[in-house]
């Protein structure tokens, strides 16, 4: 149970770094609207 929860949080924050990544290399800032809005849907969960 410890072990899923860890991967799962793992999953959250490496999803959004590699947005960020890629977001930071091309410095769209649409690529940007999309991240906010992940973040805000993810959380509002």
């Amino acid at each position: 149970m410890k072990k899923l929860t860890l991967t799962f949080i793992t999953t959250v924050f490496c999803i959004p770094l590699i947005f960020i990544t890629t977001t930071v290399l091309s410095g769209g800032h649409e690529a940007t609207k999309l991240i906010k809005d992940f973040f805000i849907s993810t959380f509002a969960l």
